[in-house]
């Protein structure tokens, strides 16, 4: 017995079957992709899936294109609502709860409500028919301004055994971070944060390490501005001899950055002071002076005892936590401080292995989160950074019970996973108060991924679908704070072409200035 594909317009997509036939098995299967792309004609004539609701965007200026204009030119009404219809809803927040059928109601730049069926007559109505529907990745450390070396360290290691120190030869001394004009930091800060809301990321705590002078810095700044995204700056210790340049102006510059640029408490720019241990006795007291939150890279015994000593306290991030003592993670429990994994790049440039099995046995999953370090050896994709952590915590808990353990972790879920990739998130980025989850009064930083696609329909299990099977290409629309960043696809008001130009002319005058050759097909590290 066999089964027929029956398609009608009536079906708008949806698939029948007959099993009162009984035609050529093989001839039918033949003619399967060949059927299947008439129905799918059919079916783009007259909407999507639609498998949990039906609400179609029409054409003409309701259609796509003239939702999108209507967005970008409503963006400066304050009283602006647009309502996400039809989608399946992932809150991250318990009280408000996940629906496979609801709405997200938003005014201004702030979520209202969500929930099934909501009124809103005078709202832009988005169609969110087969998009999950959720808030945006957080992303607690990420050297941006490395995107102009992208890809150039892929096979580096952090430590080599006494050889060349690989990756470490770019932020030393002489090294191609020090080559970097307020040009070439501006550029890649952009196209870092633009990647990062193409990738479903709507917050970035951006560890910048390219302030070298002040107009690095505002560069910098200028930068974020103009991506749209929300980003904390974390003022952070310039690379290689940059403390020797008349200009250089770590740390004591926060004070003009703070009053420049962080006066308002109501935009999308916060401010945080970064931290290296060589650093730490002069930024520490500093930064609880002024009230700052600290974001600082700590890994092993020796570097976390100065830490220890002037406190890891709630107002600490603490950036990579690998291989820290007993003592270290007591102060981390007790006093109520972060923790940032860098699940990919930490394993991969032999950094150390992720604290995920740290993080779940002191019980402080709500206070970790996730981050991409920099693109220089690893992508800014967080479904990658999702799917290293989940799979990294498995294999580590079958270790540990081959090994004879006892009391062996349990295996982490994929809802976990996505907690710390939003919620925990905006806990380290100091922000849980503005963002991580769809709560009714917080600012609308959304994201709509699509299901309707191969690599993930049909949908059976949200959180897994989203971790196990997604990637970038699922991200289709992306809110920040109200304001439309990316849309079904592609990111708007960006001049791609232009925008890519200007960073690969970046990346090889910066490697010409460093006396440095791009290998397209070699390596960047001895064998």
């Amino acid at each position: 017995m066999t089964l027929n594909r029956n398609e009608s317009n009536d079906s708008v997509g949806q698939t029948s079957f007959n099993v009162d036939q009984e035609p050529d098995v093989a001839a039918s299967r033949r003619q399967f992709l060949k059927t299947a792309a008439v129905g799918a004609t059919v079916a783009a004539a007259a909407g999507p899936l639609m498998p949990f609701g039906a609400n179609a965007q029409p054409s003409g200026e309701q259609g796509s294109d003239g939702i999108l204009s209507r967005l970008q030119g409503s963006e400066t009404d304050r009283n602006r609502r647009i309502l996400l219809k039809g989608g399946i809803v992932l809150s991250m927040d318990r009280s408000v709860g996940d629906f496979m059928n609801a709405d997200v109601l938003i005014e201004g730049k702030t979520i209202r409500a969500v929930g099934p069926n909501l009124s809103a007559p005078d709202a832009i109505v988005v169609d969110a028919t087969n998009t999950i529907v959720m808030p945006g990745f957080v992303n607690t450390h990420h050297h941006q301004f490395q995107t102009n070396t992208r890809g150039y360290f892929a096979d580096a290691f952090y430590f080599t055994s006494g050889r060349r120190p690989d990756y470490r030869r770019a932020f030393m001394p002489g090294g191609i971070h020090e080559k970097y004009t307020p040009e070439d930091a501006y550029i890649g800060q952009l196209v870092g944060g633009l990647t990062n809301i193409s990738a479903g990321v709507t917050t970035v705590c951006d560890t910048s390490q390219v302030s070298i002078t002040r107009k690095h810095t505002d560069a910098c700044i200028d930068a974020f501005k103009e991506s749209g995204h929300r980003t904390v700056f974390v003022f952070t210790s310039g690379p290689g001899n940059a403390a020797s340049m008349a200009d250089y102006a770590f740390p004591q510059d926060i004070h003009r950055i703070k009053s420049q640029y962080f006066s308002s408490e109501d935009q999308l720019m916060t401010l945080g002071l970064g931290a290296f241990p060589p650093d730490v006795k002069a930024v520490f007291p500093l930064a609880r002076e002024i009230k700052m939150p600290i974001y600082v890279h700590v890994t092993g015994a020796a570097r976390s005892a100065v830490v220890e000593e002037l406190g890891i306290l709630a107002d600490c991030t603490i950036i990579h936590a690998m291989d820290l003592p007993e003592s270290a993670w007591r102060q981390i429990v007790d006093n109520g401080a972060k923790v940032s994994m860098s699940s990919v790049t930490e394993p991969t440039v032999a950094n150390g292995i992720p604290a995920i099995m740290e993080v779940m046995k002191y019980g402080i999953m709500e206070r970790a989160s996730f981050s991409t370090d920099a693109e220089a050896f690893m992508t800014a994709d967080f479904f990658s950074q999702m799917r290293g952590a989940f799979m990294l915590q498995r294999l580590l808990a079958v270790q540990l019970s081959d090994n004879g353990q006892r009391d062996v972790p349990r295996p982490i879920t994929c809802r976990e996973v996505l907690e710390m990739s939003t919620m925990g998130g905006a806990v380290g980025a100091n922000l849980a108060h503005k963002v991580g989850s769809l709560t009714p009064g917080k600012e609308a930083d959304v994201i709509m991924l699509r299901v309707d696609m191969i690599n993930v329909w049909p949908i059976t299990n949200v959180p897994g679908a989203i971790v196990t099977l997604m990637d970038t290409s699922n991200v289709d629309t992306v809110f920040i704070a109200g304001k439309v960043r990316k849309w079904r696809g592609r990111l708007v008001n960006v001049d791609m072409v232009k925008l890519l130009r200007s960073l690969e002319t970046s990346r090889d005058q910066l490697f010409a200035r460093a006396g440095w050759r791009v290998e397209p097909f070699g390596t960047c590290c001895e064998r």
